[in-house]
């Protein structure tokens, strides 16, 4: 009993360290994720206040190492082929996709594991290989070699008018169109079979087995292009602002100078609130963690242990957007006041709210204390009628 109590403590205590480590990174997260986002908000400023429109028909040398935008289809003349399977096509880029039949692990934890649960076992398609070396159960499932792993090509010369479109720039688009394999003819040694657009390399379609492989294909074809980036010679770079961010954006069709930047807008926008959720999550986590003792306390009784777990939840849930907004208005107060004062005021609204949820049951437990007590002084001042032969009611 004394050792299981122990163990108790400790599983305690290790509990509240755990949820203290987690409180301090979701601090440190938001403070660094808000700072990043003011930084990228002034770098897209500074790169929309030194970006020119270019002519696609002219490199003009003046505008040699400056921000500028330009909107034009991007072509070339080079043949992309996959030799091995007699796939080719003129596009800017072709990518082939190879997939395998194979195990998978779904291997359980370590707890589980030391109390003798097993892992299981199931076959699914995948574009990487499972290392079946390192199940814990690999006598009946063996993944063998893949022989072809996914590959890309990229056009060498690709012109935008008068400029020259780098790899690194392309590498960012993914408007991909699938690629019709039923007229190829690979030169491999082993069986191929044509599955729709695709190839398939195995016995049966409709039966894989363990290492069949199915491939498919997609091109980025020549097309219209908009980017802003920065003239470098005859082609382009990323653009770096003073704070030491890198844009370049770029996409597929016809968008105008403030469209691109208004994407560039939105997705510092996702991703800092994504990275603000994170930070919230950690931290009601961790504040979790940290008073999860209670509910141990109140454990004998099954009702009152879910009912503090609520209440609990409840009060963390609370504590924890108040220290988010806390440390998102601190973060902003150097750089943007005015946003600063209104997260501030939202969280004293927060501390309000909480500290009148405390006050509610105290106040509740102080009236029901004098309703009683004035119950029972009523008792005490009325005469006990049915006492008395000589009332009034005999």
């Amino acid at each position: 009993m004394k050792d299981r109590a122990l163990g108790k403590v400790r599983n305690a205590l290790g509990g509240i360290l755990l949820g203290v480590v987690l409180v301090l990174a979701a601090l440190a997260l938001l403070w660094l994720n808000e700072g990043r986002a003011v930084a990228d908000y002034r770098s897209i400023k500074e790169l929309e206040s030194y970006t020119v429109p270019v002519s696609p028909h002219r490199v003009n040398p003046e505008n040699e190492g400056n921000a500028v935008y330009l909107t034009w289809r991007a072509g070339t003349s080079d043949t992309l082929r996959d030799r091995q399977f007699g796939i080719q096509r003129t596009a800017l880029r072709m990518v082939r996709t190879v997939e395998m039949f194979q195990w998978k692990e779904n291997r359980p934890s370590k707890r589980e594991i030391e109390q003798g649960v097993l892992p299981t076992y199931e076959l699914v398609w995948a574009r990487q290989r499972f290392p079946s070396e390192e199940f814990l159960q690999p006598e009946d499932h063996q993944n063998p070699p893949m022989k072809y792993i996914t590959t890309t090509w990229l056009a060498e010369d690709i012109s935008l008018g008068a400029f020259q479109l780098p790899a690194s720039l392309l590498l960012k688009l993914d408007d991909y169109v699938p690629v019709d394999a039923t007229n190829a003819v690979p030169t491999i040694p082993e069986s191929v079979i044509h599955n729709g657009g695709d190839l398939y390399l195995g016995e049966n379609v409709a039966e894989p087995m363990v290492g069949d492989l199915r491939i498919s294909y997609r091109a980025l074809d020549p097309q219209q292009i908009s980017l802003i980036a920065r003239q470098f010679g005859s082609t382009f770079d990323t653009f770096v602002s003073r704070d030491g961010k890198v844009h370049a954006p770029i996409r597929t069709g016809v968008h105008t100078q403030a469209q691109l930047l208004s994407y560039e807008r939105s997705t510092v926008k996702a991703i800092t609130i994504l990275l603000r959720i994170l930070g919230f999550v950690l931290a009601f986590a961790g504040l979790m963690m940290i008073f999860s003792p209670m509910t141990v306390l109140v454990g004998v009784v099954p009702v009152f242990q879910r009912v503090v777990r609520f209440g609990l939840a409840m009060v963390c849930l609370l504590f924890a957007g108040i220290l988010t907004l806390l440390m998102i208005s601190l973060s902003w107060f150097a750089h943007r006041p005015w946003v600063a004062v209104g997260i501030g005021l939202l969280t004293f609204l927060l501390v309000i709210l909480m500290s009148r949820a405390f006050k509610k049951p105290d106040e509740m437990a102080v009236q029901l204390r004098k309703a009683k007590l004035e119950a029972r002084l009523a008792s005490r001042r009325e005469p006990d009628l049915s006492a008395n032969p000589n009332s009034p009611a005999s």
